[in-house]
């Protein structure tokens, strides 16, 4: 899959920039929710029936906008949504930096730039997909701008999960501040994780008998509601059971630096360094501040025995 970036430049040069007729999904897909994975199906379809090559159009805010608004904290990183694209098949997956300038554009300008400079036979995109200054643009005008320019326009209803709520990335990310894992966890199509380095912590987590693998930047994710969680651990090509606590572990810590901890059970490596992923599954606890160290390790047990006593019903 071949990565390209539109900028700034891209509105202000001609010429086109792919010339193989192409079918585009356009949207942000932060959290890819079975919405957006509706999206994904359509575009494979006419990538077969069409004989054309498929591209992901992904909307990214730079640093110092993501800074600034809600954008900070995502569902998923660009490195994420780019796994996602490339595993489902894509040919391209296109970037575009939402600068303050590209911003400004007019639905008109915007749509007419990318139907010149990219060979667009097609778009996929959501209902209530919006685009161009202050989105002003709408489906309806997408689709007569695609007459104008020659694409094809698609419009993927609104989905709703098995609960007959409607597929959302606000609401997944509502549910994960929430500790809402499996509310989030319906709505999504892989079940939401932190990807990270494993670091040092205090090592209390092996003089307690539970070592843990603390993860590092992970601070760009929307973080689960501090507590205890049932997660799967991926670590190269292997997927292992464990237990997570986000929070500040108020009974043996006195900073106030929030951790993301993560005890693997049986396994007993030097992981130091390594990537891992850690899917959460279900929420356990709150965190809680005990009363000492013994207590601590009494409700660390129990919740060891807990969280593989759900794994094993779910053989």
């Amino acid at each position: 899959m071949e990565q390209l970036e539109i900028t700034e430049d891209f509105f202000e040069k001609t010429g086109a920039i792919i010339t193989t007729n192409l079918i585009a999904v356009l949207g942000y897909f932060d959290g890819i929710h079975h919405g957006h994975e509706q999206l994904v199906k359509k575009a494979q379809e006419l990538k077969l029936s069409r004989k054309e090559k498929i591209a992901a159009i992904v909307f990214e805010f730079p640093n110092d906008i993501q800074r600034m608004k809600k954008h900070q904290f995502r569902l998923m990183t660009l490195e994420d949504k780019k796994t996602y694209f490339e595993d489902a098949g894509f040919d391209y997956f296109i970037v575009v930096e939402l600068t303050t300038e590209i911003m400004k554009q007019t639905p008109e300008f915007f749509i007419k730039k990318l139907a010149n400079r990219i060979a667009l036979t097609a778009v996929v995109v959501g209902f209530d997909y919006r685009f161009g200054s202050g989105g002003s643009g709408d489906v309806e005008l997408l689709e007569k701008l695609g007459v104008i320019h020659g694409f094809q326009t698609y419009i993927i209803p609104e989905q709703m999960d098995a609960n007959l709520e409607k597929n959302s990335s606000s609401i997944i990310r509502e549910a994960i501040e929430n500790g809402e894992i499996e509310k989030a966890n319906r709505q999504l199509v892989k079940q939401y994780f932190l990807r990270g380095i494993v670091v040092p912590g205090m090592q209390k987590g092996r003089l307690l008998g539970f070592p843990t693998a603390n993860i590092a930047d992970a601070g760009n994710y929307i973080m689960p509601q501090n507590g205890v969680y049932i997660v799967e651990i991926i670590l190269g090509e292997k997927k292992h059971h464990g237990i997570c606590n986000i929070g500040f572990a108020p009974t043996i810590k006195l900073d106030n630096i929030k951790v993301v901890e993560t005890n693997i059970f049986d396994f007993n490596e030097d992981i130091y360094g390594k990537e891992i992923i850690v899917i959460f599954l279900k929420r356990l606890r709150s965190e809680m501040k005990f009363s000492g160290i013994d207590q601590l390790k009494s409700q660390i047990s129990t919740d060891v025995a807990t969280a593989k006593d759900f794994f094993e019903k779910s053989l």
